[in-house]
């Protein structure tokens, strides 16, 4: 189905400024693979793809085009229970952890619901399958909140940048530490990742 629908979206007028690539058929098929594998839920080939092209954010005639070409070529989206609920329990990133960063794991108090499940189940399938991670949002939407709660659920450490506009490729690169008395320059958090 998957071959069948990438190149009538392609050629599909309503579609003409974008375009189902190689790399979105790759990320598609690598997350199909990954979910089939797990204990988890697969999830469907009709919610990867319209998460893969933004379906939401697509105005309503170009998203019910969209819908129609998938079902045309017979990716359906499927009939579970409601959006954001998971069955089963969690599943948790395999990362090595360095014992000396243990004190940069953040713990914080944090309730869940629905859809936090949900979103911390999508990034956990997103990252065990090698994709960056990166949020997007006004100011006090709780990004740092959910992403301090996925860092501590798996045991991973947090390294913080601050970026604005005077920053430069120096102050990305290398941080002042004062290390008794006498300033030295380390290694940024970008540069160790």
């Amino acid at each position: 189905p998957l071959a069948q629908f990438a190149p009538k979206y392609n050629m599909d007028a309503e579609f003409k400024g974008s375009s189902f690539s190689l790399r979105q058929k790759l990320r598609v098929l690598k997350s199909l693979a990954a979910s089939s594998s797990s204990s988890q839920t697969p999830e469907s080939l009709h919610s990867l793809i319209s998460r893969t092209l933004l379906s939401r954010f697509l105005p309503k005639t170009s998203h019910s085009i969209l819908n129609s070409l998938l079902r045309s070529c017979g990716i359906t989206p499927e009939s579970s229970g409601p959006k954001g609920t998971i069955s089963g329990s969690r599943p948790r990133v395999s990362f090595p952890l360095n014992p000396a960063d243990g004190h940069l794991i953040p713990r914080i108090s944090f309730v869940s619901n629905d859809f936090h499940s949900g979103l911390l189940h999508s990034m956990t399938h997103s990252f065990n399958c090698g994709e960056h991670l990166l949020w997007i949002g006004n100011q006090g939407t709780g990004k740092n909140k959910i992403t301090d709660h996925f860092l501590e659920y798996n045991q991973l450490p947090r390294q913080y940048i601050q970026l604005h506009r005077y920053t430069t490729v120096p102050s990305l690169t290398s941080t002042p530490t004062i290390l008794d008395g006498v300033i030295s320059w380390e290694d940024s958090p970008l540069v160790k990742a």
